[in-house]
């Protein structure tokens, strides 16, 4: 095995309007914890091709509404098959909220914001060749015209990191103003806002490799997590 690493990544992301003389347009709505009237929107699912994938969910995602802090813990393995076949294992885990609804007072077209800040660690363990692990963060935010049926979202960049031998800790810190442009809304209509944190992580071993164990895991619990500061609602 290689030597212990540790990093760090640090990302700070901010996605706004372009810039003119005239003044931001002040928020319509504004949402903060505690997020009183939305649910916790908490999944998580795994999938596996080849053999020897195994999985292991820590601790289930769980969103805080009075904080406004997304938490959980996920790994995941593969071990080498006899006849080197290759495997690849991935847990998934969606933490966050819904239904925060507001009822638009004017026709027309709006923009959406949310203010995430997360603070984990990624941690690795692979052998010398033949194995990857690596995890993947990324803030989704939708408005949903709930009589409609139907909804609007868009993704933010996304934190990620691979990896490919030794043994080693991550400590991650991302920040990102999302912003979803140009959702029509019509008065008197009632709308809903989901914000989520979707991430995963990937273990793979290729074909030909014998022997080995890759492990990965993402730790998003105990005082760490995914804190939503803040979701805004503007013209």
């Amino acid at each position: 095995m290689a030597a212990v690493a540790a990093a760090t990544i640090a990302v700070a992301l901010l996605l706004t309007l372009p810039t003119s003389a005239a003044a931001s347009p002040t928020a319509v709505f504004k949402f903060a914890p505690p997020y009183a009237g939305a649910t916790p929107y908490d999944q998580s699912h795994h999938t596996r091709s080849g053999c020897g994938g195994t999985f292991v969910l820590g601790t289930p995602p769980a969103f805080n509404l009075t904080k406004g802090l997304a938490q959980w813990s996920m790994g995941t393995s593969v071990s080498a098959c006899s006849n080197g076949t290759a495997g690849t294992a991935k847990e998934f885990v969606r933490s966050g909220l819904t239904d925060l609804n507001f009822t638009a007072a004017t026709t027309g077209v709006y923009n959406v914001t949310a203010h995430w800040v997360t603070n984990g660690t990624f941690f690795y363990s692979l052998p010398p060749t033949g194995y990857s692990a690596s995890y993947h963060l990324q803030p989704v935010l939708c408005l949903i015209d709930w009589a409609a049926a139907t909804s609007h979202c868009g993704m933010a960049p996304a934190n990620k990191l691979t990896v490919t031998s030794g043994n080693g800790t991550v400590t991650i810190t991302y920040s990102v103003v999302q912003l979803l442009r140009n959702s029509a809304v019509t008065a008197g209509t009632v709308y809903g806002i989901e914000a989520y944190l979707y991430a995963f992580v990937t273990v793979s071993s290729s074909n030909g490799v014998i022997s080995g164990i890759g492990y990965g895991s993402l730790n998003m619990a105990g005082s760490s997590g995914g804190y939503l500061t803040h979701v805004k609602v503007f013209p």
